[in-house]
């Protein structure tokens, strides 16, 4: 995030040059292309971490397919007795609230392991 914030100071600087801009004054030029080799960093280092943002938002999203999947088989699965005992209500808490879980963790960049153990708390 902070690469957000530096971008924009970085273009400054650069349209501050370019405001004032001298024919023969190198050190001012030199200075406006480490400006740009900034805002381009800056620009690269961005799209690599949200690269990385996205790579675990889909991990979490996979997840909570499958947990899905898992608790619709055992809701289909269940005995009439076992049906009286567990109510619509609470399948669906499962479904929306739990599961979600998981991917807001994975979305934060957690380890599975560490996902798991926030999830459960």
């Amino acid at each position: 995030e902070a690469t957000k914030l530096v971008q924009p100071v970085l273009l400054g600087y650069l349209l501050r040059y370019l405001e004032t801009y001298e024919t023969n004054d190198y050190h001012g030029l030199e200075l406006a292309y480490y400006y740009a080799l900034g805002m381009s960093l800056c620009s690269l280092l961005l799209a690599v971490i949200h690269n990385s943002y996205f790579h675990y938002q889909m991990i979490g999203m996979k997840i909570r397919v499958a947990l899905c999947h898992m608790i619709y088989k055992k809701a289909l699965c269940l005995s009439n007795s076992a049906t009286g005992k567990t109510t619509s209500g609470q399948i669906v808490n499962l479904l929306s609230n739990d599961v979600g879980k998981f991917d807001e963790q994975h979305a934060s960049g957690a380890t599975p392991f560490a996902s798991t153990v926030k999830s459960a708390s």
